[in-house]
């Protein structure tokens, strides 16, 4: 009997959390006195390869769902997938965790197993239902595209804590499964790498399984994923993810550009959080340049280039003004970005990313980059480093952010659109290339990048919802204020649809 159902005889029940880990049906039944319950789930671990090792099962969370004492909450704990070997047995998909509602059959949260060879190694995902909550993409296994190169495991966390985590279950070296912890601030387990024939199993919760990578005569087997789990939590402090809220991400904003004053400048709700200081950061974002070329030049692969020196993000001080104490801006072709340093041009970058011409046919969004980690920043387009510049910052004066224009001069203005754009103090996200599209040739690709969320270090994120005069501030942080000028739109175009 479960410890809530023990005490529940008793008619008291303090405040307290039940796990389940065992794959398959359990039930649990809302303590008395209780109308909101936490909960967390994580999908079963993909399986291994011999070769290929697999990828971590998707994990939901959210806060503040809705209960009725005594109700039964169904709960599926899904199984990992089982390892391939080289007899011609491919290996299994992690299987569905849920929780859903006895009373009706309505879902609260479900996460999706960790996908298999067949599906490129790629973690699974989630959705939930009721509450306010967060769906966190399950970690990359090895893998390899079909005809393409092996690529390493992207979405790597080892064994964190979901709270901390950016991804959940995966992998944590090319070899291992790795796995998410259930409870707040405890930490999940890994799978450890094999040496033998035989590759380990994933980590729990939801870790996929780790490759065999040498030794041996005779056939070899890749691990079996582990299986997923589930936490329900009632009462404080058993918040189980601090109630932050799910962002779709599966939107952008439009500015026109040329002769319109399109942009939007933000107030930090808590004093010095947009300063970058001297520390490690991440200014990153999605565009895709217009088909108007705004200095008047149409021929050719110039179509859809930027305006001179448009700015696309800067930080800047209001009072006195002291313009850009960075920025990241066109060059004076409207083809590169120039990153900026106290008002002055600090780098230019090296690829041309804004004619129609360097998009080619099909790819028409790109996800940039600035990255500093230590004295370096690295510029990332799709994922791949082309320049890094010895840095030397230390900025102090920030205390508001514009997107789309200059503060200096109003005939600097971006078109296109941008998506999910974010600021992230004291943290290097990207240290190592990364997956951002599945075939670049593709017409109808999809990102695989998922969109951008509110991790440790946010300090502003936006251009991802419907919404023009709000955007997300970062965990922790005060609520600042946005305000818009000219005419920029909400649109559904996204590198996501």
């Amino acid at each position: 009997m479960a410890i809530q159902q023990a005490l529940m005889v008793l008619g008291v029940v303090p405040p307290g959390y039940e796990t389940y880990t065992a794959s398959g049906p359990h039930s649990f039944v809302v303590p008395p006195g209780f109308t909101e319950v936490s909960v967390v789930s994580v999908g079963g671990g993909g399986g291994a390869q011999p070769t290929f090792g697999g990828s971590g099962g998707g994990l939901v969370w959210s806060d503040n769902v809705s209960v009725i004492p005594g109700e039964i909450l169904d709960i599926h704990v899904g199984v990992g997938g089982t390892g391939g070997d080289t007899l011609g047995n491919n290996p299994q998909q992690g299987q569905t965790t849920y929780i859903r509602r006895q009373s009706n059959g309505e879902y609260i949260v479900k996460s999706y197993g960790g996908g298999g060879y067949s599906q490129s190694n790629r973690g699974g995902g989630g959705e939930f239902f009721a509450g306010n909550g967060r769906v966190l993409d399950g970690g990359d296994g090895y893998h390899q595209y079909a005809g393409g190169n092996v690529q390493t495991a992207q979405h790597s966390i080892s064994g964190a804590s979901f709270k901390t985590a950016p991804y959940a279950g995966s992998q944590t070296d090319p070899y291992a499964g790795g796995g998410t912890s259930l409870i707040s601030g405890q930490t999940g387990s890994n799978g450890g790498a094999s040496t033998g024939n035989t590759g380990s199993n994933g980590g729990q919760s939801g870790g996929g399984g780790g490759r065999a990578v040498s030794g041996g005569i005779g056939a070899k087997y890749g691990g079996n994923g582990a299986n997923g789990g589930v936490s329900i939590a009632w009462g404080t402090p058993y918040l189980i993810g601090d109630g932050f809220p799910r962002i779709d991400g599966n939107y952008s904003t439009y500015f026109r550009g040329n002769q319109y004053d399109d942009y939007f400048d933000y107030t930090p709700g808590t004093s010095g959080v947009f300063q970058l200081g001297s520390g490690n950061f991440t200014i990153e974002f999605w565009h895709r340049t217009g088909n108007v070329d705004p200095n008047g030049n149409t021929g050719g692969g110039n179509a859809g280039k930027q305006r001179s020196f448009a700015v696309f993000i800067e930080g800047y001080k209001a009072s006195p003004l002291v313009s850009q104490t960075w920025a990241i801006q066109a060059d004076s072709t409207g083809q590169k970005m120039i990153w900026i340093e106290g008002g002055n041009v600090a780098f230019q970058t090296s690829l041309d990313t804004m004619t129609n011409a360097a998009l080619n046919a099909t790819v028409k969004w790109r996800h940039y980059a600035f990255v500093r980690n230590g004295n370096t920043i690295d510029y990332y387009v799709d994922g791949f480093k082309y320049d890094s510049y010895t840095t030397s910052l230390n900025d102090t004066q920030t205390d508001r952010i514009r997107i789309g224009n200059w503060t200096a001069n109003t005939d600097y203005n971006i078109h296109g659109w941008m998506s999910n754009v974010r600021i992230t103090k004291g943290v290097a996200v990207y240290t190592t290339p990364f997956d951002v599209w599945d075939n670049w040739n593709n017409p109808n690709q999809v990102a695989l990048l998922p969109p951008l969320t509110e991790i440790t270090g946010t300090s502003l994120l936006d251009f991802n919802t419907t919404s023009l005069n709000t955007a997300y501030w970062g965990p922790g942080n005060t609520t600042g204020t946005v305000s818009q000028t000219g005419g920029p739109t909400s649109s559904t175009e996204s590198p996501y649809s």
